[in-house]
């Protein structure tokens, strides 16, 4: 019996692959940035929580898209990746227009 891959067409507009270019270059331009030294490659938990709202880092974290870095045991300062943060935040928005007809499911899973 031989199975065969679906392949699904999407067609996108020129606003909304102008949106799609913008959220790639940023996660670049910050993957840059860290790599040069300009920006820490890793934040504190309770920053990416003011930079990006906490909910939406509890859920990344919760989804597995973003990891906490923790250096010790109890009280220790947990970590998150810079890059891992912009990047979730850029799918997500980037995503946006995308959830209506499903093609999103695989980033929350």
């Amino acid at each position: 019996m031989e199975t065969t891959k679906a392949t699904r067409i999407i067609t996108i507009d020129k606003p909304k692959l102008e949106s799609l270019f913008r959220c790639v270059v940023k996660v670049a331009i910050t993957g840059a940035l860290i790599e040069v030294g300009v920006l820490p490659p890793f934040i504190s938990q309770k920053k990416a929580y003011e930079l990006y709202g906490e909910m939406n880092v509890r859920n990344w974290i919760k989804w597995g898209k973003v990891e906490k870095i923790k250096d010790g045991d109890k009280n220790c300062k947990v970590r998150l990746s810079r890059l891992e943060l912009e990047a979730a935040a850029q799918a997500f928005s980037c995503c946006e227009w995308f959830d209506v007809n499903g093609y999103c499911d695989n980033i929350k899973s």
